[in-house]
């Protein structure tokens, strides 16, 4: 058992690499031609060509990584406890103990509005992606300026069917597209409108143990 490598001959080699868990591998390929192995517990290889890292020592520490994608700064980690970025050399992490929203990632894409959105098991975050560069380069969580899209909202329902993939996609339309448990949604960044008045109020009588009193009258009451 291990991970293996398939020539273009059709041979099969044996990679060097072990778990100090011995836990199975999941792997990942990144445009740039490498796979990330990772296994549970935190260890983690990046394999190029023959060249072999060992990331076990530096890992985001985001706990169990559940996606890579690629970004202008480098690679993006999603993880069961945080977002990371990782930019050629080091990792700058987020962690969801400093920004609980960010609980199981399961997806993030970027829309031609200039926004990141990214998929947890709160729901979905909206976040301008220089924000979001920013606060990763920065590894401050509190810094994050999102707006949380939830089933109050009308998302029908939690991440589903992402495994080591993402749960989040940008169509050619600009329409981002979300797998929930309850199917497929999508937003349009373009026709998404937010009143940011809050609605006006009435106060039509005020009650008491004792009474009630129209609000139409001036009212006097006593102390206490």
């Amino acid at each position: 058992m291990g991970v293996y490598r398939r020539s273009r001959e059709g041979a099969w080699k044996s990679i060097d690499i072990r778990s100090k868990y011995a836990a199975t591998a999941v792997l990942i390929p990144t445009p740039d031609g490498s796979v990330w192995a990772r296994y549970s517990g935190g260890t983690l290889f990046r394999l190029k060509g023959d060249a072999i890292e060992d990331f076990s020592g530096s890992d985001p520490r985001i706990g169990d990584i559940t996606l890579i994608r690629p970004h202008a700064q480098g690679l993006i980690f999603g993880g069961e406890g945080g977002l990371s970025l990782f930019d050629g050399r080091k990792f700058h992490s987020l962690s969801a103990l400093d920004e609980p929203v960010l609980n199981v990632v399961t997806g993030i894409s970027q829309s031609k509005d200039g926004s990141t959105w990214i998929f947890t098991q709160a729901g979905v975050l909206r976040l301008q992606t220089e924000n979001l560069t920013s606060a990763l380069l920065n590894s401050d969580a509190k810094s994050l300026r999102y707006q949380l899209i939830d089933s109050r909202d009308g998302l029908p329902g939690a991440p589903y069917g992402a495994v080591y993939g993402s749960s989040v996609a940008t169509g050619s339309d600009g329409r981002v597209w979300f797998t929930t448990g309850q199917g497929l949604a999508w937003i349009d960044p373009n026709n998404l409108y937010r009143n940011p008045l809050a609605p006006p109020l009435d106060i039509l009588s005020l009650s008491t143990p004792d009474r009630e009193y129209s609000a139409k009258s001036a009212l006097a009451l006593a102390a206490g």
